[in-house]
């Protein structure tokens, strides 16, 4: 619970692994910058390989896309 808290107030825990941490700033610099930046890039697909960086890509896209409809759409819920 300790390590979300963390994560939500914009620090990436220290007891987190390589891959872990890499895929939580890749995931904050998508969200922030709306791209990576050459180095950053370049360090997660050397940590995450060309197929998972592939899918946090998608799935971080996919998942801003949905919280940017559902606040403009407003459905009622049921």
């Amino acid at each position: 619970m300790a390590q979300l808290q963390q994560i939500l107030d914009g620090v990436i825990p220290d007891d987190l692994s390589e891959e872990d941490r890499c895929v939580v700033s890749t995931a904050n610099e998508l969200l922030t910058q709306g791209s990576l930046g050459d180095a950053d890039y370049e360090s997660a697909l050397r940590i995450l390989g060309e197929k998972r960086l592939a899918e946090l890509i998608w799935l971080v896209g996919y998942y801003s896309m949905l919280a940017v409809a559902l606040a403009t759409l407003r459905p009622e819920s049921s």
